[in-house]
């Protein structure tokens, strides 16, 4: 660098220290008003560190109520789990249900279990006042307050169960009735069963509840409010802005990026969170009067940091900008001749008086290294596009080639010559190697996709045995939807290898239909396997994320469904222990 700059000196005319001390107090001056003015508008910068600060705090108050709402949901799910881990519950609420004079001592014992179980959500949660388990279908519910009861039409919640929609797996919805002359106001979550076709509805006292929001909202002017799914709200806690259906409308459908929000001729600041599991938004709205009365505390502290500061900074603005001001030259004129093609060597003889130095010569260096890369970089970023693509879809597992060949080998000494068997291997062998060696930038129908898994299936068949089934919900409209090759086998391919063949007998079911939240194409596949433990979960999450040339199934599948449709295509995977796995993903509906 030094060698480099005596070199540029050598032309600079010899007034060159009257032009540098000229440079250096405009710049000296231009800092120093740039503070003075900042200091003059302090006023703005203090609303906005108080606005962080209550940003933040309206965004801890909205995760703390979401995690405690969470935990009544995730109570739900336990019972939900009871039903599904063991059957014979499921089969002893049915025939508990039934109208029948005589209930089995087994029946009584899983009956006894169920009600201890439901009792002990209560007991732990004082704000769960009912658990109710509806199934289609009967016309007896049980209640874990009074036991089996008989549904006589009077249930508020029964028409909420039969209008919820077949995607909706969780609903949570407010409910207000007259009790003893009172009125009893109450938070309902419904949370769809897994297994059985079937509700487990909890009611949750409203007031006992308010007590949690208190809490976490302290003592300040914040407002709570709860929206479902169906633009219904289901809490308004602390209401100090006295939300109507049109008040509602603005504040659930604002998506700007600006934080604030004015009803009623009053600025709110606004936070929102959504809650996937749960199926709601919970949104925070803080006053912007509340705000201003704290700002008289911070005012006199910020004032002094303020003066502190740039005092300081005034000084080492002087002293760092007189110091360095002789490199700018150099870099301007190095980077100007470089986006011109014109490169200057660096000098690395000389050594570095200092650590600028240093910093400024692996600027350069690391400037002209980008400017001379961007170009070739540019010119290959569409060949390697296509080439990853291809790459990706040309590869074969060689695991299922060689079991086939396992397959027809052990048919050959079954059959001692009855060659049914394997012509028919044969032939949907050749029609898969046909299928996936196809040109891989060619789209290709659902429908096709489809008929080429089945033949996949019907191979791998050859090998399991009964010991799965397939079966596909596939919405008509869809079927001439276009996709590209291969996008199914290798999920499938997964269900059966990591976990239907352990079980004795297990299911894999393709569902495909468009959702109309979204407005997307949902493909899901499902699974009645061994499943997955959190940690196992995680490393097969971790190992999709990264896709490496020696992995081939799910890894591959995600990294084609991201270079064709973006990010948000990318695979999602859920599975627990024992219960099977979801692997799902979103195709665009163009």
């Amino acid at each position: 660098m030094g060698g480099l700059r005596w070199t540029i000196e050598k032309e600079r005319p010899e007034n060159e220290k009257k032009i540098l001390f000229e440079a250096v107090r405009s710049l000296f001056f231009r800092i120093f008003y740039s503070h003075i003015s900042s200091f003059c508008n302090c006023h703005g910068s203090i609303r906005k560190e108080c606005r962080t600060t209550f940003d933040r705090q309206e965004q801890k108050v909205l995760e703390s109520t979401d995690t405690n709402l969470s935990l009544v949901v995730n109570n739900i799910a336990m019972q939900n789990d009871l039903f599904t881990k063991n059957p014979y519950m499921g089969f002893a609420l049915k025939n508990i249900l039934k109208k029948s004079d005589y209930i089995s001592y087994g029946d009584t014992i899983y009956l006894r279990s169920t009600k201890a179980m439901l009792r002990s959500v209560q007991e732990v949660y004082d704000y769960v006042s009912n658990i109710n388990i509806y199934l289609n279908g009967y016309d007896r519910y049980y209640s874990s307050e009074n036991g089996i009861q008989t549904i006589n039409g009077d249930e508020y919640w029964l028409k909420e169960c039969q209008e919820m929609e077949p995607e909706t797996e969780t609903l949570i919805m407010h409910h207000e009735y007259e009790e003893y002359r009172n009125t009893k106001r109450e938070l309902t979550v419904y949370q769809r069963m897994l297994l059985m076709d079937g509700f487990v509805i909890m009611s949750i006292d409203l007031q006992a509840y308010e007590n949690i929001l208190r809490q976490a909202v302290g003592d300040t002017e914040m407002t709570i409010l709860f929206v479902n799914s169906q633009q219904d709200l289901v809490i308004a806690y602390q209401d100090t802005v006295n939300i109507d259906s049109e008040n509602l409308s603005r504040i659930t459908q604002k998506e700007d990026t600006s934080n604030w929000i004015t009803i009623n001729h009053q600025r709110y600041l606004i936070q929102k969170i959504y809650d996937e599991k749960c199926n709601l938004e919970l949104i925070a709205l803080l006053p912007q009067v509340a705000i201003f009365k704290e700002l008289s505390s911070i005012y006199p502290i910020y004032f002094i940091v303020f003066a502190l500061n740039t005092m300081i900074v005034i000084a080492l603005a002087y002293i760092t900008t007189k110091r360095n001001f002789s490199h700018l030259d150099d870099m301007i004129q190095i980077f100007s001749n470089a986006e011109k093609e014109i490169y200057l060597p660096i000098e690395t003889t000389s050594p570095a008086r200092d650590e600028y130095d240093i910093l400024m010569k692996n600027i350069i260096y690391l400037f002209l290294q980008k400017v001379r890369l961007d170009k070739e970089l540019e010119t290959k970023k569409e060949e390697e596009r296509i080439a990853e693509i291809t790459a990706l879809q040309a590869q074969i597992n060689p695991h299922f080639l060689f079991n086939t060949l396992q397959s027809i080998q052990f048919e050959i000494r079954q059959k001692e010559g009855n060659d049914s068997k394997i012509a028919e291997i044969t032939e949907e062998l050749s029609d898969i190697l046909k299928y996936a060696l196809g040109d891989p930038k060619q789209q290709v129908s659902l429908s096709e996709e489809i008929q080429y898994l089945k033949r996949y299936v019907n191979i791998q068949k050859m090998r399991f045995g009964d010991k799965f089934i397939l079966y596909y919900e596939i919405e008509e409209n869809l079927k001439e939807h276009h996709v590209f090759r291969l996008l199914l086998q290798p999920i499938v391919e997964n269900s059966i290898l990591h976990g239907v063949r352990y079980r004795e007998h297990g299911y894999i079911k393709i569902k495909i239909y468009q959702s109309k939240q979204i407005q997307k194409i949902i493909v899901a596949v499902i699974d009645s396997g061994i499943g997955m433990t959190k940690e196992e979960l995680m490393a097969q999450r971790k190992t999709i994320s990264r896709y490496n040339p020696n992995h081939v199934g799910l890894a591959n599948v995600n990294c084609r469904l991201k270079l064709y449709y973006g990010e948000e295509a990318q695979l999602h995977i859920y599975s627990k222990k024992d219960m099977g796995t979801v692997v799902k993903f979103y195709l665009p509906l163009s």
